[in-house]
């Protein structure tokens, strides 16, 4: 497990920008860790095969989150969901995946459905409650009814790309979850996260 650990007092409160961990010789060239000290980590996972389109919205998670990790197809979702258990964060989902080697063995058909799978074992190993944000193409009234019937989705945790005035929300709304599920409630210039 990767932890940042940074070298003052705000026991936890802050709210790191790195994306890496910290080694103690890193604290000197990083002046924002000088004065701060995280010991928790806050985490997002972001299920997404074309996260360059999405590059400005994950600039600006990185500036509220710790770490982003990026998986690109349903393959790596799986092979991962230990880590995501153990390290918890809140999970971003493209519904529209590809499929890989493992789901055309399987007869998983690739698009929305994938997605739908994919959630299904999201929700069944990490339970009812995690925090999961949907954020896909194509979208329609009859697949947030099923999002948030059957998987347990928040309609206010669904977004269609393009994400154009939804993006701050997003941002505001993961990056909450994170600091959350991580116990920081504090941003960088000591303003609670609302």
């Amino acid at each position: 497990m990767r932890v940042t650990k940074c070298a003052s007092r705000c026991k936890g409160r802050c709210i790191c920008h790195n994306t890496l961990p910290l080694s103690p010789s890193s604290f000197a060239e990083d002046p924002f860790h000088a004065q701060t000290d995280c010991t928790t980590m806050s985490i997002v996972y972001w299920i997404e095969d074309e996260i360059d389109r999405l590059e400005a919205t994950r600039e600006c998670l990185r500036s509220w989150v710790q770490q982003i990790s990026v998986f690109a197809t349903a393959e790596e979702v799986l092979a991962n969901l230990d880590q995501v258990r153990n390290q918890q964060g809140p999970v971003i989902l493209d519904l529209w995946l590809p499929r890989g080697n493992l789901f055309a063995a399987v007869g998983v058909r690739a698009g929305p459905g994938l997605g739908l799978w994919i959630l299904a074992q999201l929700r069944e190993r990490l339970g009812p409650t995690w925090p999961i944000f949907v954020l896909s193409g194509n979208v329609d009234l009859d697949t947030k009814r099923r999002l948030r019937d059957e998987f347990q989705v928040p309609l206010d945790n669904i977004f269609s790309k393009p994400l154009n005035q939804q993006n701050d929300t997003l941002v505001a709304r993961v990056s909450l979850a994170a600091k959350e599920m991580s116990g920081q409630t504090f941003s960088q210039n000591g303003y609670a996260l609302l």
